[in-house]
């Protein structure tokens, strides 16, 4: 219950494409068993390649939610520079 609140809170936060919010969730689950995995090994040569793991599925999620952070800021750009727009053809009209 608790994995689906997450996954329906990511969905409604960053509005991915279910194909991009399979993406995040796979890799949120991969870094689940790989801390299961580091937890149970003392082995330092194999948690140092279960945190390189860690760190390539980490990219992915910060990939991911850089995009649409990126889409936002675009489209608040578009929106500041339609509203300035506006303003000066209605200060033209002297209003």
């Amino acid at each position: 219950v608790e994995r689906v609140r997450e996954i329906v809170r990511l969905r409604d936060l960053l509005g991915l494409s279910l194909d991009q919010l399979c993406q995040l969730v796979e890799a949120e689950a991969a870094r689940a068993e790989i801390r299961r995995e580091y937890r149970q090994s003392e082995d330092p040569e194999t948690q140092r390649r279960l945190l390189g793991q860690s760190l390539g599925h980490i990219a992915t999620q910060l990939e991911l939610v850089r995009g649409r952070r990126r889409e936002l800021e675009q489209l608040e750009q578009e929106l500041v520079s339609k509203q300035r727009s506006i303003r000066q053809k209605r200060r033209a009209l002297g209003g």
